[in-house]
C-alpha cells in the first residue's frame, strides 16, 4: 500500500508539468514604425497588423517560454509584436503632444498580438487586449523646442490580458506588462500634430504565471481520478487482515 501511495504522489507531481508554461515568460522586440492615427475625433496608435501578423516590431529574444525561446545563445527569433491601442479622444492626446511631460490614459480595448514562426509553434503565440494603457511623453525637449542634448521620445505602457499558446496548450494570462518606447528624436517635433509615424526603438512584454484553460484542468482532473481509482482497486485486491 505504501508503494502504491508513493506512486500516486509522484504521478500527481508529474502530471501538471506539460500543461504549464514557464513562469514569467518574457518577449523583447525592437525596430519597426509606430503609426499614430486619427479617426474622426478619436485617436489610436498602431504597430503592424495584429490581425494578420504582418509588419510590427521584430522579436529579439524570448525567454521562459519553453520551446518558444529564441535569441541570445539560441537560434535567432523569427516573429513580431503588433498592436492597436484603444481609441481615445484626440483632445486628450493633444495634452501629450502639445503640453509635454503629460500622460494620456488610453483605457481598455484594442488588440495586442505576438507572432512567432519556428520552435514548437507557428503563428499566434499570444493574443490579447489592453486592460489599461498610457501614452506618455518621456523626452526632454519642451514646447519651445530642443536645446543641445535634448530629444523627443514617447512611451507606451500598460497591461494586457488574453490567451498564451505554448506547448500545444492554451493558457489564460491576466495582467501581462508591456513597456514600449519610440526612438529619440531631435530637430522638429516629429509628433507635433499627433498624427504620422514614428520610428520604434524597443519594447518588452512580460507574461506572469499562467493557468491552463478549463479543458486542461478537466484533463488533469480525469487523470488524478483515474490514478486514485487504480490505487483503490489494488488496495482492495490485497489480502486483508
Amino acid at each position: 500500500m505504501t508503494r502504491t501511495l508513493l506512486m500516486l504522489y509522484l504521478a500527481v507531481l508529474l502530471l501538471p508539468l506539460p500543461a504549464f508554461a514557464d513562469v514569467n515568460s518574457d518577449f523583447s522586440n525592437g525596430g519597426g514604425t509606430l503609426f499614430s492615427n486619427t479617426s474622426g475625433t478619436n485617436y489610436f496608435l498602431q504597430m503592424g497588423n495584429p490581425g494578420s501578423g504582418t509588419g510590427g516590431s521584430a522579436l529579439g529574444q524570448v525567454t521562459g517560454a519553453a520551446g518558444l525561446n529564441c535569441g541570445g545563445l539560441l537560434p535567432a527569433c523569427n516573429g513580431n509584436v503588433s498592436w492597436i491601442t484603444p481609441s481615445t479622444s484626440k483632445a486628450g492626446i493633444d495634452n501629450v503632444v502639445l503640453g509635454f511631460n503629460h500622460s494620456t490614459q488610453l483605457g481598455a480595448g484594442g488588440q495586442f498580438t505576438i507572432f512567432e514562426q519556428g520552435g514548437n509553434h507557428g503563428g499566434i503565440v499570444f493574443l490579447g487586449t489592453f486592460t489599461n494603457a498610457a501614452w506618455t511623453y518621456v523626452g526632454t525637449c519642451t514646447v519651445s523646442g530642443c536645446a543641445a542634448g535634448q530629444y523627443y521620445q514617447w512611451e507606451l505602457t500598460g497591461h494586457v490580458s488574453g490567451i498564451f499558446y505554448v506547448n500545444h496548450q492554451q493558457m489564460n494570462v491576466t495582467g501581462a506588462t508591456i513597456i514600449l518606447s519610440t526612438q529619440k528624436f531631435t530637430g522638429a517635433d516629429p509628433f507635433k500634430n499627433g498624427t504620422g509615424n514614428i520610428l520604434f526603438s524597443n519594447g518588452d512584454t512580460a507574461l506572469p504565471s499562467v493557468a491552463p484553460e478549463p479543458g486542461t484542468w478537466a484533463f488533469l482532473g480525469t487523470g488524478l481520478v483515474g490514478i486514485g481509482f487504480l490505487a483503490k482497486r489494488r488496495y482492495l485486491a490485497q489480502p486483508q487482515g
